[in-house]
């Protein structure tokens, strides 16, 4: 499988380092704040440098010659864990493949930033991620698949936050690597 990984932090290192592992070919996109050095989160940046995959940080990932860019790679599928841009429908019509994003939330609620500190703030007894197929609409696209975590009485956010991105690298894990009959199973998202 060729990918296009975009991503930042634990997630996205650990689907990378999984997606090699499994002999996948990946180019891999960072985000600007990605500096390739190890916090209390790891680099993408400085993991795709350690394996020696392509690694790009564009400015803008929807100008025109990024898109083209993108679209010459020939991708199987694009995944965005964590991406710190939002991706828009031009992308989406001339990329080629399938869009997917993995967001740490129960879609559909806490549709885009900081859906972790929304649930923890709302009260909310569970957290999670959600595969999903990705339209204009941020976060809003047929989900594929979620799983959820707990919020103990006695919880941090950085445990939640720890929680949901461990279950994050489970599903793509388990949804590796991305086969048609999974990627139809789309569940559209209801606010009722």
């Amino acid at each position: 499988m060729r990918w296009i990984l975009c991503g930042k932090n634990d997630a996205a290192a650990l689907a990378l380092e999984y997606a090699l592992a499994q002999g996948d070919e990946v180019l891999a996109i960072g985000g600007a704040s990605d500096d390739g050095r190890d916090g209390w989160q790891r680099s993408f940046r400085a993991t795709a440098e350690r394996l020696e995959v392509p690694f790009e940080q564009p400015a803008r990932i929807n100008d025109p010659a990024c898109i083209e860019r993108l679209a010459d790679y020939g991708a199987d599928a694009l995944i965005s864990i964590q991406y710190e841009q939002i991706l828009r429908k031009r992308l989406f019509e001339q990329i080629g493949c399938p869009c997917l994003n993995l967001h740490f939330a129960l879609l559909p609620r806490h549709r885009g930033v900081a859906p972790i500190a929304w649930a923890i703030q709302s009260g909310d007894r569970e957290a999670g991620v959600t595969l999903h197929h990705m339209v204009p609409e941020i976060d809003a696209g047929d989900v594929i698949a979620q799983r959820a975590v707990k919020i103990g009485n006695e919880d941090t956010a950085r445990r939640v936050y720890d929680a949901v991105s461990a279950a994050a690298f489970a599903l793509f894990r388990e949804s590796h690597p991305f086969p048609p009959s999974l990627l139809s199973g789309r569940q559209i998202q209801s606010d009722a």
